[in-house]
């Protein structure tokens, strides 16, 4: 079922990019936006909003969950792991170790044996 989906995908985009090719003046930004007034986005989102949540609460609670769990990741979580860096580097003693290792052990091979013909 889904190499269809794939095909009418494909399909869909080919024959948007061919009407865009012959015709590039219905596609114009510019007209899109003439009108446009920044100040009405937020009174918009208002509306918006409260009309999804009127109609499908459900919805609206998963989707804001699901963007101040986004928000959450981005903001408070930012930079833990890179703090203690120097907590995470080896020491002389480890490297050496490590290198002594590799040299009398030999490199392992990343594939099973039987994939390396």
């Amino acid at each position: 079922m889904l190499l269809p989906n794939v095909y009418r995908l494909g399909h869909s985009l080919g024959y948007g990019i061919q009407t865009w090719m012959k015709h590039p003046h219905m596609f114009s930004i510019v007209e899109q936006f003439e009108n446009f007034d920044i100040w009405q986005l937020p009174v918009g989102y208002k509306d918006w909003w409260w009309n999804a949540a009127t109609n499908d609460p459900i919805h609206v609670i998963v989707e804001t969950s699901l963007l101040a769990f986004v928000v959450y990741l981005l903001i408070l979580t930012r930079n833990k792991d890179y703090k203690n860096v120097e907590e995470q580097k080896l020491t002389q003693k480890e490297q050496d170790d490590l290198l002594e290792e590799w040299k009398t052990m030999g490199r392992a091979s990343l594939a099973p044996s039987s994939l390396n013909t």
